[in-house]
């Protein structure tokens, strides 16, 4: 059976967990306690993705807007250049999960 032209399936539409990237480098100063700042984030966000990324792993991916470290990016968007108190980072982060800015992709 032939479709019509004008006939389309809808779209389905996949959220999927927001992701927090963190970008660093081995001989950054202020990188040092990204470790704790991670473990301490993922206790306050259980559902949110978190990455520390190492530029100067040679498979390592640098988006374009990653141009200082530590860079911390909530779903493809910079959220802070350099580190925050923990509270000022959590405010940050909740207020862009509360405004809806999960990762969607059509498939």
């Amino acid at each position: 059976m032939n479709k019509n032209l004008n006939e389309q399936e809808p779209a389905i539409v996949e959220k999927t967990s927001p992701g927090l990237h963190i970008y660093i480098t081995s001989d950054c100063f202020g990188c040092e306690g990204v470790g704790q700042v991670k473990s301490e984030i993922a206790e306050r966000f259980p559902f949110l993705v978190i990455e520390i990324v190492n530029l100067d792993d040679p498979n390592a991916v640098k988006p374009d807007n990653v141009f200082a470290v530590p860079t911390y990016v909530l779903n493809g968007e910079v959220i802070s250049l350099g580190n925050l108190y923990l509270d000022q980072l959590s405010a940050i982060i909740s207020k862009a999960l509360s405004n809806n800015r999960y990762t969607e992709r059509i498939l």
